[in-house]
């Protein structure tokens, strides 16, 4: 299972989008919510995103609070991004680069 992370901008958000997974099947023990670290790459480790990759997302570390991680086969990734956007959670996954990234990801064949 691949996991999937949300940085929110407050904890509540965090714990609706929680909440909302939890009534779709996904079960407690397969979500973590933590608080937003200084160093925002030791959050990404745990959602396997490496360390080159990591520094993308420092910009957004600015404002946010906490992140939600997911770990689950009981709902796609696509899923599981659709509830954290929904809950205005920024998605974070191994190689998918964050929204302002001027970074070329590789093909989805590639992953």
């Amino acid at each position: 299972m691949l996991p999937v992370g949300g940085i929110f901008g407050t904890r509540e958000d965090a714990l609706r989008a929680q909440s909302d997974l939890h009534s779709l099947g996904v079960s407690p023990d397969e979500t973590y919510l933590e608080s937003i670290s200084e160093a925002l790459w030791t959050n990404l480790v745990d959602v396997d995103v490496p360390a080159d990759e990591a520094t993308l997302y420092e910009p957004y570390k600015e404002g946010n609070a906490a992140m939600l991680v997911v770990r689950t086969s009981r709902l796609s990734p696509d899923e599981i991004d659709d509830v954290l956007e929904e809950h205005k959670g920024l998605v974070v996954r191994m190689d998918v680069a964050p929204p302002l990234a001027d970074v070329p990801m590789r093909e989805s064949e590639d992953r």
